[in-house]
Formats: structure tokens, C-alpha cells, sequence
């Protein structure tokens, strides 16, 4: 039936689901009727075609059919669930980074075993040390064991952890779980530094009612904070007022309140807008918002491509930061209309999809790293839905696996009257500088550590510690024969 369906489709574009089922069955019963003439009489191809062409759309609930079954880890794109198998069988890492399986995110038995077979080999194929925790158990391994259990695809399958509160639950012996504890947990000196006191107090002059605001901005930013004794630079004063500025004229499109059913395309390129000012810094970074391709997705999705096999696109993020100089990526931007909490279906799609694509930047720069930058390499993501915006970091961890860590969740307020609403406001725009400072910062160290030598001779790369393991390949491959409903079968 799936095989079936993705013909007429590709034969008949505009072919309803409903009318599709109702051909296949006519041929069902044609290819099992014992009445030689009945088959002739039944067997009319003209009808049969005009069949799913003029058939209404109705839900698949009230046919006797349940809807096929996806059969392939692929992206919700379904043109691109291409073979990441060769014809010798060998297995590459060239999938999307979109969600997998059926809608509902369910997998065959064929599906999770596929899964269960390319992580495995991704995890045998390192060549660096593990992570060995005081007993001499190793944190590898106890991680393997929960993504081999594991029935859906998770990051955790491309060696990113995102669960650290059951991460110390995994080891059996105080002195690792006091380890684990320390590294994943309490992260002492990793979180983004927060602005400084001159920040902060420049900050602190646009903390007004809207209409106060509204004047602050109509005087410029070359007047704001002369009474300050301790000035920011001119560039984040600068950046600090085009935001406000940004953030203002989106609430007074909408009278000050949010409606919540607002599109999603009002809060990428109106409300958050703001980001494009932001996360721009001549000769240093630029912001690209919209539906945009990751390029280091995209080389890693054709690494060991051949001219037999069409060339993938990387995955579309909804925003992208990155370097002027060398075009690396320091930050992704996954974003939603509606706010369904970190727990809901779009967002742990979102937040899987954003820590595969923050693996793949990470990994492009380290490939091009003529010193180990293991533990210093940190690249950006943030998630938003509607007014709420959670913000990562991407760290490498002893062994096999990285980490993706939490740096906090801001909302913007659904109505902005009095100072006490600009104060959450500003809430959001300084987590936002805090991430600028960083990204700004990375960007100026990433450059000297993918410097080639002067003398024209052949970098050298990091040592063993910089090996890093592969991101799962999802899908694959196609199963060539995928499950089938008993409906289906005659």
C-alpha cells in the first residue's frame, strides 16, 4: 500500500488519500477474485483512476483502512527520506535532523532496530578514551545502555545528553554519582557570564511606562546614560537602544497587548525581530532570520556523497548566527507560534532537532581545528515559542558525548502598560545581550584555532581527545519491506 500510494501520488498529485485507499482495494479485489470474468469486467483502468481523482477528502477514521505506516526514520519532509545506505550495505550518517518516524513519533520494530544498529556503530567507531568515573565504570557505557533502550529517537542517539537529572541516578557507587553531579549538573564556571554593572545600570535607564520609553528612544542613543559615571561601550549602548526601539514598535502594532493566536510569522519578523539587531556585529557576526539551511548540517549530511546519489540540503533552521569572516555557525533558532511548555510534542521536537544541528556546528569547526578545542569549542541554540524564548549551550564531556545544557528560559509579557511589565521585558533583551557577549567572544577565539600555518605546510590536527563520534543518521535507510497493516495484506 505505501509503495502504492507514492506512485499515484507521484502520478496523480492532486489524488485524495481516501480515493487512493478505494483504488487499492478494487485492485485487491481483482487480483483475488476467482471469477476470470469478473476480473476483466472489474480491472478498468479509466475507472479506476477516476476513482481517487473525484473521490471527496474525508478523514482515513471513516474508510476501513488505517493510514500506512511511514517507513523510514525520516524527516517530516518526506522528499528527502532518501537511502543512507550503499548498494555494498555500508553504513553513512546522511539524514535530516527533522523528527522521525510517523507523525505521532512511533516507530516500527524495523525501525528501532535500524536505529539501535547505527548507533551502535557510530559508538564503536570512536577511537578516543571514555569516560571512566571513580569505581572504573564507565559513563559510556552507562549511556549506551539507556539509548539502546530507548524505542524512539532521541539526541541521546547522537551522542548529545540532554537528561541530566537521571544521569547521576545511572551509577551505582557515591563517588560517581558525586561525579557525574559535579561535571553535568553543577557546572561551576561554565554558565554565560551576565552583563556587567555599567550594562546593567545602562539597561536600567529604558525601565519606564511605554510612552516614557517612547521619548527615551526619540532623543537618540548618543544622549542616553550622560549621567552614568561608568559607561558601556558605544557599540552596546548603540545595539541596547535599536533593540528597545525594535521591541516597542512590535507592541504598539498590537495596541500593547499580544493576542495569543497571533501567527507565527508575527512573532519571527515582528516580535522577535529584535534578534537580527542583536546578534549583528560588523566584521564579527551577522543574524540571518527565516527558513534557512545549516550549512554544517548539510556537509555532514553529504559527507562521503558520490556523484550516483543527489546532494541533500542541511537542515532548515529558523534563524542562523554566524561569522563574517569564515562563514561557521555559532547559534540555530528553532521557533514556534504557540507556548506548549518543554514538554510538548513540537518543543521536544524542536529542542532534538536544535541539539542535532548545534552538534554539526560544533563538529564543522572542530574538523577544521589545528589544536584540540574539546573543552573550550561551546556553540549557541535557542528555542521560541510565542513570547518564551529557552536558551543552550553545547559543551563537550569526557568521552563520547556532549552535552546540552540549559541557560535559562525569558518570556516577554502578553501586555506591556506600566514599568513593572518593561521590567520583564528587559528581562528578555538582557538575556539576549548576555548571549551576544558570548557569541561575540567565541567568534573572535574560533578564527585562531582553524588559523592554517604561515609557511604553507599541513595543519596538524588535535590529538585523540578531539575525535568526536557521529550524529545519527535518521533515516538510515528505507526498509525494503516495511510493515503492513492486516487490512493490507490480501
Amino acid at each position: 500500500m505505501t509503495d502504492y500510494q507514492a506512485f499515484a501520488k507521484a502520478k496523480y498529485p492532486t489524488a485524495t488519500d481516501v480515493g487512493i485507499s478505494k483504488s487499492w482495494d478494487m485492485l485487491k479485489d481483482y487480483f483475488t477474485s476467482e471469477d476470470q470474468t469478473t476480473r476483466g469486467d472489474m480491472f478498468d483502468i479509466p475507472s479506476v483512476v477516476a476513482a481517487f481523482r473525484a473521490a471527496p477528502q474525508t478523514s482515513t477514521a471513516s474508510t476501513n483502512m488505517p493510514p500506512p505506516p511511514t517507513p523510514s526514520l525520516s524527516s517530516s519532509r518526506p522528499s528527502r527520506a532518501l537511502s543512507s545506505r550503499s548498494s555494498s550495505g555500508s553504513v553513512t550518517n546522511s539524514s535530516s535532523n527533522g523528527s522521525s518516524g510517523n507523525r505521532n513519533n512511533r516507530l516500527t520494530p524495523d525501525q528501532v532496530t535500524m536505529m539501535h544498529d547505527l548507533f551502535k556503530h557510530n559508538f564503536d567507531q570512536f577511537p578516543g578514551q571514555a569516560w571512566t568515573l571513580p569505581s572504573g565504570t564507565t559513563m559510556d557505557s552507562l549511556l549506551y545502555n539507556v539509548a539502546m533502550n530507548q524505542r524512539y529517537e532521541s539526541a541521546l542517539h547522537s551522542f548529545i545528553l540532554e537528561d541530566v537529572k537521571m544521569a547521576p541516578q545511572l551509577a551505582a557507587d557515591d563517588r560517581d554519582r558525586h561525579a557525574i553531579q559535579s561535571i553535568l549538573i553543577d557546572r561551576v564556571g561554565e554558565h554565560i557570564p551576565p552583563l556587567s554593572a555599567a550594562e546593567t545600570a545602562f539597561l536600567a535607564l529604558y525601565c519606564k511606562a511605554p510612552d516614557e520609553v517612547d521619548e527615551l528612544l526619540s532623543n537618540g542613543w548618543h544622549n542616553m546614560g550622560a549621567e552614568l559615571d561608568d559607561k558601556p561601550t558605544e557599540e552596546f549602548r548603540r545595539v541596547t537602544h535599536e533593540c528597545v526601539w525594535a521591541i516597542l514598535t512590535a507592541y504598539r502594532q498590537v495596541d500593547f497587548v499580544v493576542p495569543l493566536e497571533s501567527s507565527e510569522s508575527w512573532f519571527n519578523h515582528r516580535l522577535w525581530w529584535f534578534l537580527s539587531l542583536a546578534f549583528f556585529s560588523p566584521h564579527r557576526v551577522k543574524n540571518q532570520p527565516g527558513e534557512i539551511a545549516s550549512q554544517a548540517s548539510q556537509h555532514r549530511r553529504n559527507e562521503g556523497r558520490t556523484l550516483d546519489s543527489r546532494q541533500l540540503t542541511g537542515h532548515k533552521a529558523d534563524g542562523l548566527v554566524y561569522g563574517t569572516v569564515k562563514r561557521l555557525e555559532y547559534c540555530v533558532m528553532e521557533m514556534a507560534k504557540k507556548d506548549q511548555g518543554q514538554t510538548g510534542t513540537k518543543a521536544l521536537n524542536d529542542t532534538r532537532k536544535l541539539a542535532k544541528t548545534m552538534k554539526d556546528m560544533r563538529d564543522e569547526i572542530r574538523k577544521l581545528a589545528t589544536v584540540d578545542v574539546s573543552n573550550c569549542l561551546v556553540v549557541y541554540g535557542m528555542c521560541i515559542a510565542g513570547l518564551t524564548a529557552n536558551l543552550y549551550t553545547l559543551r563537550q564531556r569526557p568521552g563520547r558525548f556532549s552535552q546540552l545544557c540549559s541557560e535559562g528560559s525569558v518570556s516577554f509579557p502578553v501586555e506591556w502598560r506600566d514599568e513593572a511589565a518593561t521590567s520583564l521585558l528587559l528581562a528578555v533583551l538582557a538575556k539576549v545581550l548576555t548571549m551576544r557577549k558570548a557569541i561575540l567572544a567565541m567568534a573572535g577565539q574560533v578564527p585562531g584555532w582553524i588559523r592554517p600555518p604561515l609557511d604553507g605546510s599541513t595543519p596538524e590536527q588535535g590529538d585523540n581527545s578531539n575525535w568526536f563520534p557521529a550524529t545519527l543518521a535518521s533515516p538510515p535507510y528505507t526498509p525494503s519491506q516495511p510493515a503492513t497493516p492486516v487490512e493490507d495484506t490480501p
